[in-house]
């Protein structure tokens, strides 16, 4: 693909196996589709004068027409160039996809480094609507130096590693997160969700931080020592989230907000408290 600087994504060769006749059932069957030699040197130049679009559906996400199943995804070599994230690496991919008519989905991935330098994401998402269950789970790491050291601009960022585990039915559903980033940053917290009879959904989130802020880090330093988060609200009507606290205390400071917000109108209710015992932490 190209656009008026050149070539930015390349596609050495592409295993494409489907059926094509699926889609008179309203599916886009893919059963295997290998990518070789993949090359984004840099993201495409935005176009100088964004078309004009019309939203007529006041802001809905848009609906794909087909169901989508993709038995298997790979890709023996992703290679993202030094303009796209701030630092050239290379990949390979592997991964499935699915969702069926009763509105159940699956989504499994699995990405790793080639280039000397550890890196790796596994993620598996997937949604039973006859069960009303849900299934999450990420396992990710980095070797010290690596993208999200650059991301931060942090260069001497220690090892990440992020955990997330959680599976359930959504009327009470549980999930584990877990952050580390060496000695620089520690952090855990158990994630809830709770389906009402009225289909409302209620989440949760309850956690701490440990954090040693890198020298001449003013803002960092806000947050140094342990620090304590809450978070609870419901998501009502899919359109209005009520937020009932949310809390981040530490020995330094302590902020609380609590109101409603609903996306689509672009309506916005909410109270903030928030109190310093550090005034100069910012200076």
């Amino acid at each position: 693909l190209r656009d008026a600087g050149g070539a930015w994504l390349t596609i050495a060769g592409l295993d494409l196996a489907w059926r094509p006749w699926a889609l008179l059932g309203g599916t886009l069957e893919v059963d295997s589709l290998v990518l070789s030699q993949v090359a984004l040197v840099r993201l495409p130049a935005a176009p100088a004068q964004p078309p004009d679009t019309v939203d007529s559906d006041g802001g809905s996400l848009p609906q794909l027409p087909v169901k989508v199943r993709v038995g298997r995804l790979a890709a023996d070599e992703i290679a993202l160039g030094e303009a796209v994230l701030g630092q050239a690496a290379r990949f390979t991919l592997a991964g499935v996809a699915g969702s069926r008519e009763d509105g159940s989905f699956g989504v499994g991935i699995d990405l790793e480094r080639l280039d000397g330098a550890e890196a790796r994401l596994r993620a598996k998402l997937g949604y039973d609507p006859a069960a009303d269950a849900l299934t999450a789970e990420i396992d990710a790491a980095e070797a010290p130096g690596g993208l999200l050291a650059t991301l931060l601009d942090i260069p001497d960022l220690p090892r990440a590693e992020m955990k997330l585990d959680g599976a359930g039915p959504l009327r009470d559903w549980k999930g584990d997160f877990a952050l580390s980033l060496g000695e620089v940053a520690q952090a855990e917290a158990a994630i809830g969700l709770q389906r009402g009879t009225d289909g409302a959904l209620g989440f949760s989130l309850r956690g701490q931080t440990a954090i040693s802020p890198p020298p001449q880090s003013d803002l960092w330093a806000l947050a140094a020592g342990e620090t304590a988060l809450t978070l609870e609200g419901v998501w009502q009507d899919a359109r209005r989230l009520d937020l009932a606290e949310l809390t981040v205390a530490n020995d330094r400071l302590r902020l609380g907000a609590r109101g409603t917000v609903e996306p689509e109108s672009g309506a916005l209710d909410v109270t903030l408290n928030l109190a310093m015992d550090q005034g100069d932490a910012l200076a």
